[in-house]
């Protein structure tokens, strides 16, 4: 009777697992056909399930924006190893934080979710970030002896994703480079004249 008990138990988190699965693929196809300016019950409709489904898996947009996010921060996590191999030094710390800025104009609507993560203490947010702040921290130690020794990776990541908050992505894109220099500058190592 146990045994039978369990099978039915493992057959239903299986199933939600995928309508999990499909939630954010239809939630990620909105994204980036609509920006985060979706209607939040559309993703139930597109990814054929209903509205109760969606709520179980996700209680509103910010939460189902945040599980987008997160896989796309592991990506930008593993990203600093394959530029450490691909770039020198110095690029490849300038290439990633140009990634991590551009990360917004990709992704409209990440500062809301995280800010949202933030302040309900999720773990897998605080998983994700610490994720990437340990990719930054390699690349500044690559740079060992040409960017600052106080160079803190939470502080570079915050002057960086400053960018997140710039409403709109034209002016996003045209602003962010010029964020990113300017927090390079600030972090080499300048000869005094």
């Amino acid at each position: 009777m146990a045994s039978s008990e369990r099978a039915p138990r493992r057959r239903l988190r299986a199933d939600a697992a995928r309508n999990r699965e499909r939630l954010l693929d239809a939630g990620a196809a909105l994204l980036a056909s609509e920006g985060d300016g979706f209607a939040f019950n559309a993703v139930a409709r597109t990814a054929g399930v209903g509205a109760g489904t969606l709520h179980r898996h996700f209680p509103n947009k910010a939460a189902l924006l945040l599980a987008l996010y997160i896989s796309d921060l592991s990506l930008l996590s593993a990203r600093a190893d394959e530029l450490m191999q691909s770039h020198p030094r110095m690029g490849a710390l300038e290439e990633w934080l140009h990634e991590v800025a551009d990360f917004s104009i990709a992704r409209p609507g990440i500062a809301d979710a995280l800010r949202a993560a933030v302040r309900a203490n999720d773990p897998e947010n605080e998983t994700a970030y610490r994720g990437v702040a340990g990719a930054l921290e390699k690349l500044l130690k690559l740079n060992d002896g040409e960017v600052r020794a106080d160079a803190d990776p939470n502080d570079v990541l915050l002057a960086v994703c400053s960018v997140w908050d710039i409403p709109g992505p034209q002016e996003r894109t045209e602003r962010a480079g010029r964020v990113v220099s300017l927090v390079l500058h600030g972090l080499r190592i300048h000869p005094t004249p």
